[in-house]
C-alpha cells in the first residue's frame, strides 16, 4: 500500500489510492467482519491491527516487514 499512496496509484475503474482510500477500505472490511463475528467481534484485536496495517501502509519511510512493528505488541 506505501509503495501505492506515494507514488500515485490507480485503482484499475480509475481512483487514485490515496490515505482516504485505505481508511475507507479498512472501514468496509472492519464493518463485514463485525456483521459476520457479532459479539465476538469485541473478543479480537481488530482495531489494534487495523492501527499497525495503517502504521505500516501509509508512514513515510517503507517498513520491510510488517512483522517488525508488530512485536512491540506481541510482549
Amino acid at each position: 500500500m506505501w509503495q501505492w499512496v506515494r507514488h500515485g496509484a490507480r485503482l484499475g475503474d480509475g481512483p487514485p489510492v490515496t490515505a482516504g482510500l485505505v481508511r475507507t477500505v479498512a472501514d468496509e472490511q472492519l464493518a463485514g467482519l463485525r456483521r459476520r463475528n457479532g459479539r465476538d467481534y469485541d473478543l479480537g484485536r481488530y482495531s489494534e491491527a487495523r492501527a499497525l496495517f495503517e502504521q505500516v501502509a501509509l508512514a513515510d519511510r517503507f517498513v520491510e516487514f510488517l512483522t517488525i512493528p508488530v512485536y512491540a505488541h506481541l510482549a
